[in-house]
């Protein structure tokens, strides 16, 4: 008996080794709710790959600066865009409004010469009225946001940066249109014909 039971003994030691083994662990009782197959974020496994949760902000894209994203900086409405005005952003704002601003409030924005009024499909508003002039920026930029009109459907699909270059660039030509002549210089007046 007693050699059995040293045979037994010596099978059990020669079975643990100390290595460790590659295979996954003989588990008898399979508890379902503690060992849950796992799935790594990009498995097409589970019900909710690829969709983000609901109210959920994607990385770098919260808007929390509200003089950027809302035209509001202190509780009012901005006179200025939040970015320095450069002639470089101006142009990329007569850019954004060749493509999105001048089919219906022409190159100008009078909307007298825009190419959906003179086909006489819409009645276009003149973007060169006072109350546009003197309006604060951020007020402008506020308007054309939650406006629901389909009509600023454009100006909604521009970035906020280039939302800030467009109203920059209506401002200056608010100016351009506006001035008198005595405030052109009278290099460009003559060479434009404007002196006698």
């Amino acid at each position: 008996m007693r050699c059995w039971l040293a045979a037994l003994g010596l099978l059990a030691a020669s079975g643990c080794r100390g290595d460790l083994s590659e295979a996954p662990p003989v588990r008898l009782r399979v508890d379902p709710l503690v060992h849950q197959p796992s799935h790594g974020p990009q498995s097409a496994a589970g019900s909710g790959v690829g969709r983000a949760p609901p109210q959920s902000i994607p990385l770098g894209q919260l808007q929390d600066n509200n003089w950027l994203y809302r035209g509001q900086r202190g509780g009012s409405f901005a006179r200025r865009p939040p970015m320095q005005i450069t002639e470089e952003m101006l142009r990329r704002g007569q850019s954004h409004y060749r493509v999105n601003c001048v089919p219906c409030h022409g190159p100008t924005g009078s909307g007298r010469y825009a190419p959906l009024r003179v086909r006489g499909v819409i009645k276009v508003p003149s973007l060169l009225t006072a109350a546009l002039e003197t309006a604060r920026l951020g007020q402008l930029y506020r308007q054309l946001l939650d406006d629901r009109r389909s009509v600023h459907l454009l100006f909604k699909r521009l970035s906020a940066v280039e939302r800030w270059e467009t109203l920059s660039y209506l401002r200056v030509l608010h100016v351009a249109v506006s001035a008198p002549l005595e405030r052109v210089p009278q290099q460009i007046a003559r060479r434009r014909g404007w002196l006698r």
